[in-house]
């Protein structure tokens, strides 16, 4: 049985950097939902998958990562330096010494990925970034906007084919945009790089230029930043967009970045542990006094706004990171900050989509702010709002893709009632179905995601038109459907579960296999199952493909 596999397997202890943002034991098995239609997610005529298929690893897998932005993927394996990859591939953002399209999960082959285990990987449209144990970044595909930082040399045009270095130490966190990247370090310094049109680089300009053009006459352009550039302020302003403090950074120290295709977000630190060994331990801060920092925990959005997106309760475009302020730590007629008690208020996670963002607290609850294309009657909330039909749901996981948000709850814990493992999603997938209850394709509201039922999701990563589920079987979760009130839910799941109770609970094996992939690379070769649902898809370079029996 997968659980007992599950069990017998030896999963390594996670150190408390790896967690940020995951679950504290995320080994598990993949499902994919959506599109496997790599090149074309983003287009009218995109195939989908009409349910949840598994995909099969020779190990139980430990992260899998994606983003709102791209049509590509990477997973983990459980030992923690096996690194795979599908998706499109068009300027070599996968990893694996190509451009071509890779349908059947590829190793990601660099010298660095055998010796040491990956922390983080974000992905971009067409490129992606590596953070290893060491704290140091690789990344790959296309710099054609210096998005990989490598500098204006000729590599700035050309698209990195396999891992390289970036000019960063000490990394704690990194995140990929659209055309653009953040990084911040162990000291809480945060970099940008890449493409600045909207002001996603937070270094107060867009980069604009004019250039001649000859008969065609003058041109916009862009000026990019093509190595990873410092941060130096940030701004609190008051409702009507006027200034009230002016933070340099060497007042403020970032612990965890957020990136959707033209806007960011940024977390402050909040542990004040973390910050006396960090600044102890580097004489280069050392004048900073960094023993009478307070960390405020505050958040700070910057770029693209339309929508509302950066949740300043305007559409404005904000060119240098601005602290969004329902977070706020300014008391009421003050200018100098307070420490937020209020743990419904207390960020520790972040995540972009393509045209919103959400904010996850200490209490689990989560806020969202910006535009789904589904959104009801068109709205757009342009300042952060609690989903209240999650309430009652502690998050745990949370991924949102270009048009859709899924969450993971986990109603075990103390105090909170329940007793099961949930999913819950809504919005609108690019292609397919994702196992919303009813079996419908999208949901404008809040939906249990009842083709999970029975399963355990450990982890969610979203891509622009794919789900990836990481997934263990757990015979406790129950089955559900479109959430309620609070004061409703507690009568309501009881029911649901009463009725559900004769049906037997989901396995991954009910799910229908897409592909297998079997690594063995001591003899340096790839075994590799496809569905027969596209037989025409051809194999990816170093992979064979044989049909299964459906």
């Amino acid at each position: 049985m997968i659980a007992n596999f599950l069990k017998e397997c030896k999963v390594d202890s996670i150190p408390e950097k790896e967690t940020e943002g995951k679950s504290v034991d995320p080994c598990g098995f993949i499902l994919i939902g959506g599109t496997a239609d790599w090149d074309n997610q983003a287009g009218k005529a995109v195939a989908g998958l009409e349910q949840l298929h598994r995909i099969e690893f020779s190990q139980p897998i430990k992260y899998v990562f994606s983003s709102s932005s791209a049509s590509h993927s990477f997973f983990v394996l459980n030992d923690g330096t096996s690194i795979f990859s599908i998706g499109k591939n068009d300027h070599g953002q996968l990893g694996v010494d190509s451009r071509i399209t890779i349908s059947i999960p590829l190793r990601v082959h660099n010298p660095i990925t055998s010796s040491l285990k990956v922390l983080k990987i974000s992905a971009g449209r067409s490129h992606s970034l590596f953070l290893f144990e060491n704290n140091e970044v690789y990344g790959c595909g296309s710099n054609s906007n210096g998005q990989l930082g490598l500098g204006a040399s000729k590599l700035l045009n050309q698209d990195a084919l396999t891992l390289k270095q970036l000019p960063l130490q000490n990394i704690r966190d990194i995140a990929c945009g659209y055309e653009f990247s953040l990084a911040c370090d162990m000291q809480g310094v945060l970099y940008s790089f890449g493409h600045p049109e909207y002001g996603q680089l937070g270094n107060g300009s867009t980069g604009e230029y004019l250039r001649d053009s000859g008969q065609k006459g003058s041109a916009v352009q862009h000026a990019y930043v093509t190595t990873p550039t410092r941060i130096e302020s940030f701004v609190s302003k008051d409702a009507h967009g006027k200034i009230k403090t002016n933070i340099n950074s060497n007042e403020i120290r970032i612990r965890s970045v957020a990136a959707g295709k033209n806007h960011a977000i940024c977390v402050e630190e909040w542990d004040n542990a973390a910050c006396t060994s960090t600044s102890s331990s580097s004489s280069s801060n050392a004048d900073n006094n960094a023993e009478e920092y307070i960390p405020l925990n505050r958040v700070f959005s910057w770029g693209f706004g339309g929508y509302g997106r950066l949740g300043h309760n305007d559409s404005k475009d904000e060119h240098i990171p601005r602290e969004v302020g329902f977070f706020s730590h300014y008391p009421a007629n003050s200018l100098t900050p307070s420490v937020q008690n209020n743990k419904q208020k207390q960020v520790r996670q972040v995540i972009c989509g393509s045209t919103f963002s959400i904010a996850i607290t200490v209490s689990k609850h989560m806020y969202f702010w910006g535009k789904m294309s589904n959104s009801p009657r068109g709205e757009a909330t342009t300042y952060p709002k609690m989903q209240q039909e999650l309430y009652d749901w502690p998050v745990e996981a949370c991924a949102a893709g270009a048009n859709l948000i899924l969450v993971a709850s986990n109603k075990l814990e103390p105090g909170k009632g329940g007793n099961g493992n949930t999913c819950i999603g809504w919005g609108q997938p690019a292609a397919g179905k994702l196992g919303f209850e009813g079996d419908v394709r999208s949901s404008t509201n809040p939906k249990f995601m009842t083709a999970l039922a029975g399963l355990r999701v450990k982890d969610i990563s979203c891509g622009y038109g794919h789900v990836c589920f990481l997934v263990t079987e757990d015979e406790s979760a129950p089955a559900g459907g479109i959430l309620s009130s609070p004061k409703k839910q507690a009568s309501e799941e009881s029911n649901k579960r009463k009725a559900s109770s004769s049906k037997s609970a989901a396995s991954l094996k009910s799910f229908p296999l897409l592909f297998s992939v079997e690594d063995e690379e001591s003899s340096g070769k790839k075994k590799s199952k496809k569905n027969a649902e596209d037989p025409k898809k051809p194999a990816a370079k170093g992979t064979k493909a044989k049909k299964t029996k459906t």
